[in-house]
């Protein structure tokens, strides 16, 4: 009597299977290693964007007026990255000199509720010519008023009285309206260039990222120098 042939293992069909997805694997990863991808290129903004990004009157500048690099940064100073990116921006600053100018603007982040007080203290300050001061006062002392549940201005006000200022004009700006206004002003104007994290940068005309140590941040400027000439 003739025997039936018994069914063929499905264990061969799937060594087969799995053997086919290796070799597949083994050729997209040759293939990757061989085509590597085109390194993505920093987009440059609309001309809308540009113009938002032209130097008002008002803005808060330092160094040089050479116009060769301007780097615009938008910070809030309950940010941890806004205080450990300040002596960056303050060594391409001494660096460059005349050749870069510098310009902060406000960027006060929904999440932290202590950046609108003090936004609001450093633009007191500025009208007394402390702004830069008050900036440096703030993110030296972060650690001590950052996370509050609840802002407490007269951390800001002992701030400001040891930087000696009028401390009677003082106490009356940080309640004036206009200094709201102000802050607002950079803040939506950062809403409109797509903003969404602190600090960011625009280094002329152009967002810049994946900034991890100064000679990053200083190859970039360096470059942009590089294609203006000297006046």
């Amino acid at each position: 009597m003739k025997k039936k042939k018994r069914p063929q293992s499905n264990g061969m069909m799937y060594w087969m299977t799995g053997l086919l997805v290796f070799l597949g694997l083994i050729s997209w990863f040759f293939y990757t290693i061989s085509h590597p991808a085109s390194p993505k290129l920093p987009t440059p903004l609309s001309e809308a964007s540009k113009e938002i990004l032209k130097i008002q009157s008002d803005d808060h500048v330092r160094g040089g007026s050479g116009w060769r690099a301007v780097l615009v940064e938008y910070l809030d100073f309950e940010c941890e990255a806004c205080a450990a990116y300040s002596p960056l921006v303050k060594q391409l600053k001494d660096e460059f000199k005349n050749d870069i100018t510098v310009v902060t603007r406000y960027f006060p982040l929904a999440g932290h509720k202590n950046s609108m007080t003090a936004a609001t203290s450093v633009e007191a300050a500025g009208r007394q010519g402390k702004f830069f001061e008050m900036q440096d006062k703030l993110f030296a002392e972060q650690k001590k008023w950052w996370e509050k549940a609840d802002p407490d201005m007269s951390i800001f006000v002992a701030y400001a009285a040891e930087l000696g200022l009028d401390m009677e004009r003082f106490t009356k700006d940080v309640k004036d309206p206009a200094i709201a206004e102000r802050i607002k002003r950079d803040l939506a104007s950062g809403t409109a260039l797509r903003v969404n994290a602190t600090p960011s940068f625009f280094l002329n005309g152009i967002q810049i990222s994946g900034i991890r140590s100064y000679q990053d941040f200083s190859d970039q400027v360096r470059t942009e120098i590089s294609k203006t000439p000297n006046p």
